[in-house]
């Protein structure tokens, strides 16, 4: 899927504006329903965990 400029820049700007008023939902909301976050912090974080979290519910 190409994205233009536009459609970038405004996804950019959601994305600052939801993340800087703390909104965890309307972050989330911006990302994709199966997205799967994986980091080798997780476990810092969720020490039960393994090194990937689903972010949101399908």
């Amino acid at each position: 899927m190409k994205i233009d400029n536009l459609r970038a820049k405004e996804h950019i700007n959601k994305w600052t504006n939801a993340w800087n008023d703390h909104d965890l939902m309307k972050v989330l909301s911006l990302y994709s329903d199966d997205i799967l976050f994986s980091s080798p912090k997780v476990r810092f974080v969720f020490p039960d965990r393994q090194l990937a979290i689903q972010t949101r519910e399908r």
